[in-house]
């Protein structure tokens, strides 16, 4: 009787020592994915691609009637590019969220949207129009999308944070510099023309008003009127800034953890992540609050 309930609590106790041996397998990830969720939220900005497609709107009200045709053009051609960076934004947002769930040890899910936005990235490339986008960053973001692909189709877990770092930095670097060379050239070019536009249209109605001896009061209000367009334009270029700054630390971050992948539970690892992330939350909502 004795042997036969030692045979029964031996199966009990083999159980729970697997149970400890799956529990000790778990590292604590929690920089980590603290870091992943901020660098998530401070990648998807739809603020500063929002200003940027809006800016021939603002210039096409103050354009001579003979331009507007061309400023419609560019607008629909803003459109397509904008819809074009959100889903390189996009593609990254999910990268990281994935990479968050798999730090806290949970299964990656299958996103339908994946499969939209690695269709979207593939048709973007080489479009007519399309100069501003580097048909590298499409690439690269193309590459993310494939990989958070397989993670959900092969149940990837946290045993595997390491070897999907490494595997993903290269194309999360190239993904960074493309977004911050796109805001830094054309995002910021673009809110020059629109300044500039801007006072040229003032200095015209200035010197209307000065013809006709009304530059007291249409004057006046002329100049008030400037300069509360170009208060809103400098309001929408202070948002490019903490972007641009976020997209780096996004970047810096990501190199950090692909070189120490074997060690993600490092005291200077995750001391650097924990820095990061509240740099990024901060970045991310001046990006974000700025001038809205």
């Amino acid at each position: 009787m004795k042997n036969t309930k030692r045979a029964l609590r031996l199966p009990a106790l083999s159980l729970a020592a697997l149970a400890a041996v799956s529990l000790s397998a778990c590292t604590n990830l929690t920089a980590v994915r603290t870091f992943a969720t901020t660098s998530a939220a401070a990648a998807e900005n739809k603020e500063v691609l929002a200003d940027y497609a809006r800016s021939p709107v603002v210039l096409a009200r103050l354009a001579p009637a003979n331009r507007s045709a061309g400023l419609e053009a560019l607008a629909k051609e803003r459109a397509k590019q904008r819809a074009r960076l959100w889903s390189v934004q996009r593609v990254l947002g999910h990268y990281f969220r994935t990479l968050g769930d798999l730090a806290a040890s949970s299964l990656p899910s299958a996103n339908s949207e994946i499969g939209a936005l690695t269709i979207a990235l593939e048709d973007a490339k080489g479009v007519v129009g399309a100069a501003a986008i580097p048909d590298a960053t499409f690439d690269a973001a193309g590459s993310i999308a494939k990989v958070l692909t397989r993670l959900a189709l092969d149940g990837w877990r946290q045993a595997k944070v390491a070897e999907i770092v490494r595997e993903v930095d290269p194309s999360v670097q190239r993904v960074v510099a493309g977004l911050g060379e796109v805001v830094q050239k054309h995002f910021s070019a673009s809110l020059d023309q629109e300044a500039e536009a801007i006072r040229g249209y003032f200095e015209t109605a200035l010197a209307d008003a000065k013809s006709r001896g009304e530059e007291e009061a249409t004057g006046r209000l002329a100049r008030y009127l400037e300069a509360e367009a170009l208060d809103g334009v400098e309001a929408r270029r202070q948002k490019l800034a903490p972007y641009l700054e976020a997209l780096g630390k996004v970047g810096k971050g990501h190199a950090e953890l692909a070189a120490n992948a074997g060690k993600l539970d490092g005291k200077t690892l995750v001391d650097q992540l924990e820095q990061l992330s509240k740099e990024l939350g901060t970045l991310a909502t001046a990006a974000g609050k700025l001038g809205s």
